[in-house]
């Protein structure tokens, strides 16, 4: 690729930093013979992809049908508009965002039954949990797997910045794939979306000359005179260029193959060297290491893939195309179509001359007056209304059942959605247009995400044996509220352990009803309970939750108090007041109440409709009868303006609203 040129100031060549560790690993194998073995299978890689399978122009297209970039501005006059009802972009967003709307969970599990092993096996998990379960790694799903629709590929990449933090960290991201040259005659396996099959991953990198030679300084001269250059100007050093990061697996002599890495730039190569991300010790391969095998650092995003080859064969956004293209089509003809049914009016230049025509206006009580000549009695011959003719009903029919197909293709019909269905479709019809949608879905976590989580999961494993020489510190804000924080060095990672991914969406769906099922039958405490339905801050629920159910014994005190309401000072006197006159009344005394407000009479209610009251002796239930129509009968006193009874309000109530009838 062409250097590009883009000019920067100083200060910011001086913040630009090293993103790619260079490893000081030796690489026994000729230059020449490096860009002749592994250059030629790059360049027939680049030639089928571009010249057989067309995949530039089939990216393009999905791109251009994603945005809603569906017409040519010159297909339409002044008057015409183009019609654009975008359903593949909504329905490939609706798709992604429901395959990404969880992240799936990682499991460590140890093969060992020592304690301190099972411990640091669930220390691992709390911190892969910390560090890869999060918003970025969502956003990442999402990316790659609208990467999967447009480019028919998802990749993610690990990498190792050792200007990351203080001691360095590793880094996974996104991949643009049009940036990735693929071995074309390599396929995904069926055991991971790894680039295990592959021969070799090539990858333009689009860096400042003065990163390049920062990181390469060994080919300084020679990379200068690559590129026609001679001092190195400020300039020139703040320009951009592309060079190839590969990463190949080549065989020596012996048929052994061996992993490698190099960089070139046109028919430079700027390093070389054995991969860095695999500890490589003489009669050792695996030390260190979690991987059985060293591997290319990159992690695919693939779900229509029939195994000829990396790439998927085809896409919901490819073959929705031509269904997009028909409804524009359609849509265009209604709505051209509908401008013409405005009736048109049409006069004779005998009966009403050009500008009286034109002075016309569209006031309903407005009158024409024609002239005699050339009329006669038959007054259409000087001036009519031709009406017009609406678009046939078969346009509206074929551009339903066109939107209906893209639904079905991307299984976002409008039940799953949201939206309002027919209200001749049955409850039963929409609930199994739903669960044909959701599966899909699962489908694609399945296959697709839960797969690609285990590989990040296992390569951030790797990485940390390789690197974290040093403790590493993360941290989050727990389901709880609460900061959850873990620390990392390599020397944690135990031996013989396994990762692996649970709980995909089908089964927390499944985990959330039998949770509500149970907690119906009293079968299942609620702490269990929130968590199973995975809800966030599930201690606080369940505190609440308690405290809520027995609030009766302290009138919700503590109830109010844990959800943040705070009583008036003046209420608290009231239900204190009236829990002591209840206590009176029990006893087989008549109270006199000096304070009586809503308060006050909402205690007195409760207690009358708990079960507690109705266990009481008749004598007392007929205590608290004539209570209450004493009651009454005071507050009616108040609000005729007698004395006899104070109220916390200025205004005394109505028996009526304090005193709700049948109390």
């Amino acid at each position: 690729m062409e250097e590009q040129i883009e000019t920067k100031t100083e200060d910011e060549i001086r913040k630009e930093e090293i993103t790619v560790h260079e490893p000081e690993l030796t690489l026994d194998i000729d230059d020449k013979e490096l860009l002749q073995v592994i250059g030629s299978k790059i360049k027939a890689s680049e030639s089928y992809f571009k010249d057989k399978l067309k995949i530039n122009k089939r990216r393009e297209r999905n791109e251009k049908f994603w945005r809603g970039d569906h017409w040519k501005e010159s297909e339409f006059e002044d008057w015409q508009i183009p019609y654009k009802d975008n359903l593949i972009w909504r329905n490939t967003e609706h798709r992604t965002a429901m395959a990404s709307s969880r992240i799936p969970d990682l499991i460590i599990t140890s093969n060992s039954d020592m304690p301190e092993d099972k411990e640091a096996a669930r220390e691992l998990e709390n911190w892969l949990d910390i560090r890869l379960i999060n918003e970025q790694t969502k956003r990442l799903t999402r990316n790659s797997l609208r990467d999967n629709h447009l480019k028919f590929i998802g990749i993610t990449k690990f990498r190792y910045d050792p200007n990351l933090g203080e001691d360095g960290d590793f880094v996974y991201e996104r991949v643009k794939p049009d940036y990735v040259i693929l071995d074309h005659t390599a396929t995904i396996p069926e055991d991971g979306f790894t680039a295990d099959n592959m021969e070799f991953i090539a990858e333009w990198i689009e860096e400042p000359l003065s990163v390049v030679v920062s990181k390469f300084p060994d080919k300084k001269d020679e990379l200068f005179k690559e590129l026609g250059i001679v001092l190195g100007t400020t300039r020139q050093m703040a320009s951009k260029i592309k060079y190839l990061e590969v990463w190949a697996t080549h065989y020596d002599k012996e048929g052994k193959p061996q992993e490698i890495v190099f960089w070139k730039y046109g028919g430079l190569i700027l390093g070389k060297s054995k991969t860095p991300y695999w500890e490589w010790r003489e009669g050792d391969d695996v030390y260190k290491n979690f991987f059985d095998r060293p591997r290319k650092p990159y992690i695919f995003w693939s779900y229509q893939n029939s195994g000829n080859g990396p790439l998927d064969d085809t896409t919901a956004v490819e073959q929705a195309i031509e269904l997009q293209r028909t409804i524009n089509k359609r849509g265009r003809q209604i709505t051209e179509l509908s401008d013409k049914v405005i009736p048109k009016e049409v006069a004779s230049g005998a009966a009403i001359t050009k500008e009286q025509f034109e002075r016309k206006s569209n006031d309903p009580e407005e009158g024409l007056w024609l002239n005699e000549a050339g009329v006669g009695d038959d007054i259409r011959k000087a001036f009519m209304v031709i009406p017009g003719v609406a678009p046939p009903s078969i346009l509206f029919t074929d551009i339903e059942g066109n939107r209906r197909e893209i639904d079905s293709l991307f299984s976002t019909h409008k039940t799953t959605r949201g939206d309002v269905e027919s209200k001749s479709e049955s409850g039963v019809a929409r609930q199994i247009t739903r669960e044909g949608d959701l599966s899909i879905s699962d489908d694609i976590v399945n296959l697709t995400v839960e797969r690609a989580i285990y590989e990040i999961g296992s390569w951030a494993i790797q990485m940390m044996k390789i690197f974290y020489q040093k403790p590493h510190y993360v941290k989050k804000m727990g389901k709880d509220g609460e900061l959850v924080a873990a620390t990392m060095i390599q020397d944690k990672i135990k031996d013989g352990i396994a990762i692996g991914v649970k709980a995909s969406t089908s089964d927390k769906r499944e985990a959330k009803a039998e949770a509500m099922e149970m907690a119906a039958r009293k079968a299942i405490d609620p702490l269990t309970m929130f968590e199973d339905m995975d809800v966030p801050n599930p201690k606080q629920k369940t505190k609440r939750l308690i405290t809520f159910l027995t609030g009766e014994a302290d009138m919700y005190a503590r109830y109010l108090q844990e959800v943040g309401i705070e009583i008036g000072k003046e209420s608290e006197e009231s239900q204190s007041a009236a829990s002591n006159d209840i206590k009176k009344l029990i006893a087989g005394e008549m109270p006199e109440p000096q304070t009586v407000d809503e308060a006050y009479v909402e205690v007195i209610t409760k207690y009358i409709n708990s079960p507690e009251f109705e266990q009481q002796p008749d004598q007392i239930k007929q205590l608290f009868q004539q209570y209450i129509t004493n009651l009454k009968t005071r507050l009616q006193q108040v609000a005729g303006g007698e004395q006899g009874t104070t109220s916390s309000s200025p205004e005394a109530p109505s028996p009526a609203e304090v005193v709700p009838e049948g109390v």
